[in-house]
């Protein structure tokens, strides 16, 4: 992983849990996720899910050729739910993805994420 782009793995035991790469935009300030196109979508549905370490190897090596888009990217650990749709593990990334608590207008959240 590079010194530029600090990650961190949601999941540093032998039981790998799927993850995504998230940040914000640089010119709006908004949360993305880099997706299969290693194009950034405001959706957590069009995300690229690594579902191994050799998956989020590749993330990495997607951001470091081009995160100029974005700032503080990072992993986040994803979980599958019943309907095939995937969200944040952690209660801190599911507020993230709904957005701001106050003055917003979005309304509606893009859950599900893509498999890698």
């Amino acid at each position: 992983m590079s010194a530029i782009f600090p990650m961190r793995s949601e999941s540093p035991g032998r039981n790998f849990v799927p993850q995504v790469l998230t940040a914000n935009s640089l010119r709006e300030g908004h949360v993305v996720f880099l997706d299969a196109l290693a194009g950034w979508s405001s959706c957590l549905r069009d995300a690229l899910v690594a579902r191994d370490e050799a998956a989020v190897q590749g993330l990495t090596i997607v951001l470091e050729n081009g995160a100029s888009a974005v700032v503080e990217p990072y992993l986040v650990a994803v979980l599958r739910q019943a309907d095939g749709s995937w969200r944040p593990a952690a209660m801190r990334e599911r507020r993230r993805v709904q957005g701001p608590s106050i003055g917003s207008e979005k309304s509606a959240v893009c859950w599900s994420g893509r498999a890698a």
